[in-house]
């Protein structure tokens, strides 16, 4: 970076809310950082570091569950990311080494914004497993089907039951998949609705489709609802 741009940065009215921002975030104040870092892109949103600070706080105190005091939703971290990298390329290879981003590596922007896309067969297999995958919410209950991949060919579905008078309950079941391209099968460990298998395709628009179970899953986890 030469010397004019290291001016020009300096002398955006970003900056100072920017390294007061980045003094509370050290001091662990985070509400008080959230606060300068959204001070400073309003300030000028072209300013990557600050975009970028603001992402990596509120990726932070979503990460400890505290999403709905501070609007940490993925979407709005997400949002802020991808404007820095788009703003500074390098930012892209920081992110990836950033513990902040944890609480949103598992979603299919995320992975987009690693370069992965959708219609490669190569990507479209790697953001199948690296993503958790959720059944639209059902209003306080959030949502019905959460559809994880482990290690060593694992995975493990979390599914709400509804059981007469004693309400809700969660279903856990377990087994062994297979990914190939832009579809996964997945192989029950004991029979569900029947069947011992299902087959999933990733979609261009990034959902996780079944036909038996019918399942429509996306990266959208449930939040704030209740």
């Amino acid at each position: 970076m030469n010397a004019l741009v290291l001016l020009l940065l300096a002398a955006s009215p970003a900056a100072p809310l920017n390294t007061e921002g980045f003094r509370l975030y050290k001091a662990g104040k985070y509400a008080e950082a959230i606060a300068q870092f959204r001070a400073a892109v309003a300030a000028d949103d072209a300013h990557a570091l600050s975009h970028y600070n603001l992402a990596a706080t509120l990726g932070l105190v979503r990460g400890k569950g505290q999403v709905c005091e501070f609007d940490a939703y993925q979407s709005t971290v997400l949002d802020q990311l991808e404007k820095a990298v788009q703003l500074d390329e390098g930012r892209r290879k920081r992110m990836q080494q950033d513990k902040d981003f944890s609480s949103i590596r598992d979603t299919v922007r995320y992975q987009q914004l690693l370069g992965r896309q959708l219609g490669v067969e190569k990507d479209a297999a790697a953001v199948i497993v690296a993503v958790s995958w959720y059944a639209p919410a059902v209003g306080a209950y959030g949502n019905p089907v959460q559809l994880t991949f482990g290690p060593r060919g694992t995975f493990t579905v979390s599914r709400l039951v509804m059981e007469g008078d004693d309400g809700p309950k969660r279903e856990v079941l377990k087994g062994r998949f297979q990914v190939k391209g832009n579809t996964v099968t997945l192989d029950f460990a004991r029979a569900f609705e029947g069947k011992k298998q299902a087959v999933g395709h990733l979609t261009p628009q990034g959902h996780l489709v079944f036909d038996t179970p019918a399942w429509d899953l996306t990266d959208a986890r449930s939040e704030c609802e209740a």
